[in-house]
């Protein structure tokens, strides 16, 4: 704690529970590293990418594995659900989180298969994070702008629940369509701009070469 306390506010904020830090970087950074190393042995390891049942089998014992020494660790320290940093830190909310998340790995991996991924799951894959994204700005708004959560208020019925999460969903769905079609077609205007410019040089070069 000493050692972060010379740090300036937005910084220890990174690495320390205190002062309402809801994502400090321990452990949520550890969430990016098991991403890109499922994804890792899934697309590189021949153990793994030669049989889509082995690797939903490995990964899906594993997320139970984690369930479960979560579900361990608040039965034996119950007092842990009562402290402030729980819901931001903890280690056992950690291996909840993770074990739901290697589940759904596991899932998708016996469901797919190893047949040739859709369209659609490799734009939500790569666009996870702009949806993520999205999903916090119609949930909390941004500056000037007021979310969810300021005119609704926090908490939401049942029904308004199930009717609003739909909506959620889809809205982020068209931002996530329409940041793909922007990006393609930003590419496919890049690639336009340097046939041109390819093209525009070209006699010059020629002419330099008869020259030479």
């Amino acid at each position: 704690a000493a050692s972060t306390a010379a740090l300036p506010l937005p910084l220890e904020m990174l690495v320390r529970t205190r002062y309402g830090s809801l994502f400090p970087l321990f452990p949520y950074l550890a969430h990016f590293f098991i991403g890109a190393t499922l994804g890792r042995l899934w697309l590189d390891t021949t153990f793994f990418s030669r049989s889509a049942r082995r690797l939903g089998l490995v990964f899906g014992g594993g997320g139970l594995a984690l369930l479960g020494a979560s579900a361990l660790m608040r039965l034996l320290d119950p007092g842990r659900l009562q402290s402030t940093t729980y819901w931001v830190a903890d280690p056992a909310l950690f291996m909840s989180r993770a074990g739901s998340a290697w589940l759904i790995f596991a899932t998708m991996a016996l469901l797919l298969g190893t047949a040739r991924s859709p369209a659609w799951l490799k734009s939500v894959s790569a666009n996870a994070l702009s949806v993520y994204v999205a999903h916090l700005v119609f949930l909390y708004g941004a500056p000037g702008i007021p979310g969810l959560v300021h005119k609704l208020g926090k908490s939401l019925s049942l029904v308004d629940t199930y009717t609003l999460g739909p909506l959620l969903l889809a809205g982020c769905a068209v931002v996530m369509a329409a940041w793909d079609r922007a990006w393609d077609a930003g590419k496919a205007g890049f690639s336009i701009l340097e046939q041109r410019w390819a093209r525009a040089r070209k006699p010059s070069g020629a002419l330099d070469a008869r020259g030479a």
